[in-house]
């Protein structure tokens, strides 16, 4: 007896979906290219903490760090009213990366882009949350 091929439903979502974070450990095992990747953001990931513990505390989870060397810090924050406030912060955080790696970066650049929104648990399709009375 075979086996029924299930139909696609999108308000059902797939359970392997959500996997990917699993993934990484895989590529991290192997050398290549895509181990260099995991690598790097696991590198990026532990340097953002780092730094958030430097920075004031009313800026700390707004922002994360793209890149990190002796030329420039890249800080991506998640809005404008965050990225004005962290330039303001530039030398703070300057002086947080001599510490962490030596030598000072020559500038700081804030760039805005926004967290990946987090999808809603239990929401399905029908009417908003907004709509609803």
């Amino acid at each position: 007896m075979t086996a029924k091929p299930r139909k696609f439903n999108p308000a059902a979502p797939s359970k392997r979906e959500g996997s990917l974070h699993r993934l990484a450990p895989r590529l991290a095992q192997r050398p290549g290219p895509l181990r260099a990747v995991v690598d790097h953001a696991r590198e990026l990931e532990r340097l953002t903490r780092r730094l958030q513990r430097a920075a004031p505390e009313a800026v700390r989870g707004r922002w994360r760090l793209a890149r990190l060397d002796p030329e420039e810090i890249v800080i991506l924050a998640e809005s404008s009213a965050w990225a004005t406030r962290l330039r303001f912060l530039a030398p703070q955080l300057q002086d947080a990366a001599e510490r962490l790696g030596g030598r000072r970066p020559q500038r700081v650049t804030v760039r805005v882009a926004p967290s990946a929104p987090q999808p809603r648990v239990g929401a399905g399709r029908g009417v908003p949350e907004s709509d609803k009375k």
